[in-house]
């Protein structure tokens, strides 16, 4: 029985027993071909030509992390799954040879088969994923069958070949954002959008992604070159290890946080995940990675053995829905713009003149230039105001004996500007044949 010492450090006899030392990556104590590996262990295979380089890896569990990335609209959703790795999945002049062994029957991958390396130089042996739920088409983009199996990889490759900036990215968790609009929105209640419920009390935009997630983790380099020993071009393989067991792959999908901002009108047509989308997520910062993970040629796309299945992994049913409230209001009578299809129109908020709400506060007025404004009238005795009213014009009419007008806001290039900000009371003043007089103040 051997005791195994951490990883980066060996044992070495002497006369005095074993030393621990430091300097030496960790092979084996008790080395042989008939030694059981440990899991993702790399060892030279020896039944090849003396001048061919081969290696076998062992088999594997690898915990990893994988989300609805970048479809997170309107549920984010992550989960923690588990496989047991069973063949290399990329190899770039790799040749995979099986070993036709059961696989209860071996510890080694490809059923106790072996890997051919195309030649001297430096290889790696490495395992990595992207972040991406690539059965959803998403963006309208189909991705490539090794992306669409959703789960981590095992490469060998050399260090000049191409694959080696495919697969060394950026590693990080996955990221998203959404904004928050002081102001209602348009198109995000049940009704528009077929969901079961509001969305975000109509404040909240869709999440957005803005970040694949990606991990990569080294389990072993291998250098190769040919000596020749008794006039024979033989193979030397000096592999370094630096994973050994059990592999996580962390890949958290990470939330930013929300931009707070103010913006009349706006609706779901615009919304920054719905221009994502249309644009194949092309706004996700590193957007180059689903394509370069797509270009990646595999070995094989059945290299895996799920350990929890799929139905073993259940996203959040959280929703994140709130009844949608109604349209903010400033002050009384503040004009504001209300998304109507695909452009706007205006509406006006409460207010009262002498304690009288406008008979039409519900109406809607065009988004064209003008004026919106209140109309107040007598009954031709002394009740006044009788009746009030909204109404909106190029200019606002002068005053009558029978009626008064007061502009609330002008309309320029589809703004508002407010000219009154508060509840109003109004007095008229008529004496004799002299035209009527009014007075307006604030409340």
């Amino acid at each position: 029985m051997s005791i195994q010492p951490g990883v980066g450090y060996t044992f070495t006899a002497s006369s005095l027993g074993h030393n621990l030392n430091i300097e030496q990556p960790w092979t084996r104590l008790d080395y042989s071909e008939d030694t059981q590996p440990q899991q993702f262990e790399v060892r030279k295979y020896s039944g090849v030509d003396k001048n061919v380089a081969a290696i076998q890896i062992a088999k594997g569990a690898v915990n990893f992390d994988q989300s609805n990335m970048p479809e997170v609209w309107g549920n984010p959703s992550t989960s923690r799954r588990q496989i047991y790795m069973q063949k290399v999945a990329v190899g770039p002049g790799v040749t995979a040879t099986s070993g036709g062994i059961a696989d209860g029957l071996t510890k080694w991958m490809d059923m106790g088969g072996f890997y051919t390396l195309p030649g001297d130089g430096f290889y790696y042996v490495t395992i990595s994923k992207m972040d991406i739920d690539g059965g959803l088409t998403a963006g309208g983009v189909t991705d490539s069958a090794l992306i669409q199996t959703n789960r981590p990889f095992v490469s060998v490759f050399k260090s000049d070949n191409a694959i080696y900036d495919k697969i060394f990215q950026q590693t990080g968790p996955s990221q998203y954002v959404n904004r928050m609009n002081v102001e209602r929105m348009s198109g995000y209640d049940k009704e528009s959008t077929g969901l079961d419920y509001d969305f975000g009390a109509c404040h909240t935009t869709w999440f957005n992604p803005v970040k694949y997630g990606y991990d990569c983790k080294i389990i072993a380099t291998i250098d190769v070159s040919t000596v020749t020993v008794d006039d024979v071009a033989t193979k030397v393989l000096d592999i370094r290890q630096h994973v050994v067991g059990s592999i996580d792959i962390n890949i958290p999908l990470q939330y930013l946080g929300s931009n707070l901002y103010v913006e009349e009108g706006a609706s779901e047509a615009t919304d920054p995940y719905n221009i994502n989308e249309e644009n194949q997520f092309l706004y996700i910062v590193n957007s180059d990675l689903r394509s370069t993970m797509n270009s990646i040629t595999p070995l094989t796309t059945d290299f895996f053995t799920d350990m929890l299945g799929p139905y073993d992994w259940t996203a959040t049913s959280y929703n994140f829905d709130q009844d949608c409230s109604g349209y903010s209001c400033a002050h009384p009578f503040h004009v504001r713009k209300e998304a109507s299809g695909s452009s706007f129109v205006f509406k006006v908020c409460t207010g009262s003149v002498n304690n009288i709400v406008p008979s039409n506060i519900a109406a809607t007025f065009s988004s064209g230039n003008g004026y919106i404004y209140i109309v107040c009238t007598n009954d031709g005795a002394s009740n006044y105001p009788y009746e009030v009213t909204l109404a909106k014009a190029s200019s606002i009419p002068a005053d009558t004996d029978s009626t008064s007008y007061i502009g609330i806001a002008q309309i320029v290039t589809g703004n508002a500007y407010q000219l009154v900000s508060s509840s109003l009371w109004t007095e008229r003043f008529k004496c004799g044949s002299t035209p009527a007089k009014y007075w307006w103040s604030n409340v």
